[in-house]
């Protein structure tokens, strides 16, 4: 049984599935009776963005543990082999074979995979070998007078064979199925969103039908200054200044206020999907009024130049801006309080604002 069938046949089959919820959705959106689905759409394409980063995420972790464990192996086996030399020298050629044709099991099973029959029947062999190497050491260490050959080797091999079942947990522990399955249903969703915007133009894109895809891009520029005030004892902290500039097409996603809003990409009146341009800038100065007391400003503002085929209630702009005080009880233990301000202005010129305060207790592990 190959490892790699039924992978390919699911992404296949969601891949169909997909191009089948974008024609579905096209076709409900010519017909559209119904608008403001941008924050349902903010919603549901930023939670199929959380959840890929996730997936990914997790897989990374999984393959540094994997590779973290092959390392460990190799210094397993080689420390093992080389306290063969403890045994009597009568005992060692028989052993040592026995671990090179241990090795060649070891890399047959990785080689054979994702043939699992093939590294099952590998797995069986290297288990058998791993008895035989066990009781010839355990053989030969009766035959020594001196302890050394127990109290070295045998650890060493009990080491070499247990990493072999950590190796084997580790190989066998995937994301849960229902992650899978979460994110599935949301590629699904978004594609019949995707499709339903696609309703509002003239004509069916078949590209996009295929893709919906376009690319985007951005740069990031920011600083920092370190600002040591004059009359600031060495018990000071330096004062900190920073600021921050960001442009791009398609990057609406990156940022905080734009990511629950469908603000990197729209279809336009061609069906065509467009990247959005996206602009934002923000400030930031924190100042320490004793070694203990702290405070921190800051300004934000985000602006998308959207559609027209978005709609009056889509995103425009949003400005925000905070203060705080801030006292450190303890290296990692701090309390403050801290008053915000927020606006938010809508593509039709709509605009509100709110207040907002709130006090926090922050601890830092590290």
């Amino acid at each position: 049984m190959l490892l790699v069938s039924t992978p390919l046949t699911l992404i296949a089959g969601l891949f169909l599935a997909m191009l089948g919820f974008v024609e579905i959705g096209r076709r409900i959106g010519v017909h559209r009776k119904f608008e403001g689905l941008g924050a349902v759409e903010g919603a549901v394409f930023g939670l199929m963005g959380l959840l890929i980063a996730f997936t990914f995420g997790s897989a990374a972790v999984r393959f540094e543990t994997r590779r973290n464990l092959v390392v460990e192996e190799v210094n397993d086996i080689g420390t093992a082999y080389l306290r063969l030399d403890l045994l009597p020298p009568a005992a060692q050629p028989k052993l040592r074979d026995a671990f090179r044709r241990y090795v060649d099991s070891r890399l047959a099973f990785y080689r054979s995979l994702p043939d699992l029959d093939a590294a099952e029947a590998d797995l069986a062999r290297m288990t058998k070998l791993q008895n035989e190497i066990w009781q010839a050491s355990v053989a030969a260490c009766d035959e020594v007078a001196s302890p050394a050959p127990s109290m070295l080797l045998l650890p060493a091999l009990n080491t070499m064979i247990d990493i072999t079942t950590t190796r084997t947990a580790a190989f066998k522990a995937h994301q849960p199925t229902i992650v899978f399955g979460m994110l599935a249903l949301t590629m699904l969703a978004c594609s019949l969103l995707a499709g339903f915007d696609m309703g509002a133009g003239s004509g069916r894109s078949w590209l996009h039908i295929v893709c919906h895809s376009v690319f985007g891009w951005g740069i990031n520029v920011s600083a920092a200054l370190n600002i040591q005030l004059p009359w600031h004892t060495e018990q000071y902290n330096d004062d900190v200044l920073g600021g921050q500039f960001t442009y791009g097409e398609g990057i609406g996603h990156y940022g905080n206020d734009t990511d629950f809003f469908p603000t990197d990409a729209a279809f336009g009146n061609n069906g065509e999907l467009e990247a959005l341009p996206y602009y934002g800038a923000f400030g930031g100065y924190t100042h320490y009024w004793l070694p203990s007391w702290r405070s921190t400003g800051t300004f934000g503002w985000v602006k998308v130049d959207g559609l027209n085929t978005q709609g009056p209630d889509a995103y425009h702009q949003t400005q925000y801006a905070s203060g705080n005080l801030v006292w450190q009880l303890r290296e990692r233990l701090s309390v403050g309080v801290e008053v915000l301000y927020g606006n938010n202005q809508k593509e039709s010129g709509a605009s509100g604002h709110v207040f907002r305060n709130q006090v926090g207790v922050a601890y830092s592990l590290f």
